[in-house]
């Protein structure tokens, strides 16, 4: 079957007070830190060492000397970053190993994962910036073998309760062109064509996808249709059951179907087939041999991969070995 996408609701988030009046983070404040870093008014007591030794970009700023008479919390210098206070902290937790943030096997939080690439990107901890990608890309993989080892509900990403009702694919859309990831894109714009066209075209949150990639999907959708058509055929031997087969709603992904649920999902159709065509015989076309069978399942399976190997084109995208990451 196509895979589904999923998402979970994670426990809430620190509530923001409405005054601007600088707060210690709950999460991140060492008690023999000797740094503070401050993001909006949220405050990270952390240590210089640490993030001097995994970012050159804090190295060089800490070399700036403290101007006398500025403000200093718990005798610690303050350092005003212009990032948003979620993505630091997300940041600082994945930096410091938190169990929730690195090595967990759980459900990734979509908001963690964006501020490592992001942030990871920006000061240069490539130890971020590559755990967040090495994640994406078990999402959105780049071979059709790690493709069919999705689970069939497969996008396990919790999401932020406070942007319930959008779909993540968008957020995810936009921050791979935000961080320059081409690597993820075929399999990315792959799930966005499961969208109806009107939703492509009119979906509120969809309106905030770059232009260009909203065109790709477009493309890409209408070339998926087509490869779905080439598909079928390898599978559907009578000219009635496609007709009947082909009057369903337009799913892109079944260009992916695989050979086991394509029969799967023949059969739950012939169940309902009309019955005129089992009538002119049309059903007579199904009682192949079993060489005739083989050569069908060899059939499906070329077309299969054909088209994984041609997605990237379908999207209007550089080949699957040309397509590369966090290049400006």
């Amino acid at each position: 079957m196509p895979k589904r996408r999923r998402t979970e609701e994670p426990a809430a988030q620190e509530d923001t007070p409405m005054d601007t009046t600088p707060r210690p983070s709950k999460k991140v404040w060492f008690e023999d830190g000797n740094i503070i870093l401050q993001a909006g008014n949220l405050q990270f007591k952390v240590h210089r060492g640490v993030l001097a030794k995994q970012s050159p970009v804090f190295a060089d700023l800490f070399q700036i000397p403290h101007p006398p008479g500025e403000p200093t919390v718990e005798g610690c210098p303050v350092v005003e970053l212009h990032d948003e206070a979620e993505d630091l902290e997300h940041a600082l937790l994945a930096l410091y190993g938190d169990a929730s943030h690195v090595g967990t096997k759980d459900k990734p939080n979509l908001s963690a994962l964006a501020a490592m690439i992001r942030l990871g990107r920006k000061y240069e901890i490539s130890y971020l910036r590559d755990e967040g990608l090495a994640r994406l890309k078990r999402e959105f993989p780049t071979t059709l073998e790690e493709y069919d080892r999705l689970p069939e509900e497969y996008l396990s990403f919790t999401y932020p309760e406070t942007q319930c009702g959008l779909d993540p694919i968008v957020d995810i859309i936009k921050l791979a062109h935000e961080c320059n990831i081409q690597s993820i894109l075929p399999a990315l714009y792959l799930q966005a064509t499961s969208w109806k066209l009107d939703e492509l075209l009119y979906r509120p949150d969809c309106s905030s996808i770059p232009f260009r990639a909203l065109c790709n999907i477009i493309s890409g959708r209408d070339e998926l249709l087509n490869a779905r058509k080439d598909l079928e055929r390898c599978v559907l031997f009578g000219q009635g059951i496609q007709a009947q087969w082909l009057r369903g709603a337009p799913e892109p992904l079944l260009a992916l179907q695989t050979w086991t649920d394509c029969l799967e999902s023949v059969e739950k159709m012939l169940k309902h087939v009309s019955i005129d065509i089992v009538r002119k015989g049309a059903l007579d076309h199904m009682r192949l041999c079993r060489a005739c069978l083989l050569k069908a399942q060899e059939a499906h399976n070329r077309v299969r991969k054909d088209v994984w190997d041609e997605l990237p084109g379908y999207f209007k995208l550089p080949g699957w070995g040309e397509l590369k990451d966090f290049q400006e």
